[in-house]
Formats: C-alpha cells, structure tokens, sequence
C-alpha cells in the first residue's frame, strides 16, 4: 500500500508530505559478494 502522510512543519509553517510504504511480505536480496562470504542466517520471524 502506498500512501502519503501531510503535516504542517512546526518551524517554516510550509506544509510537508513524506511516502508511506506498507508491505505484507519483504524479501531482501543480497549481492554475489554476500552469498560469497560468511553463512546466512535464515529468520522466519522477525
């Protein structure tokens, strides 16, 4: 879901927007070089 939060900055006054990114699921790819190196961990849960 993509959604954008509003609010009113406290010290100019202008009004400030920032993207919200919600996911249900996140799989985090790592380079070559990670897969090179040290044993991953597989976590489940976090």
């Amino acid at each position: 879901m993509l959604k954008f939060e509003y609010w009113q900055d406290r010290g100019t006054g202008t009004q400030r927007s920032k993207p919200v990114i919600r996911v249900d699921e996140l799989d985090l790819l790592g380079s070559k070089r990670d897969e090179e190196g040290a044993p991953r961990n597989n976590y489940d849960e976090f």
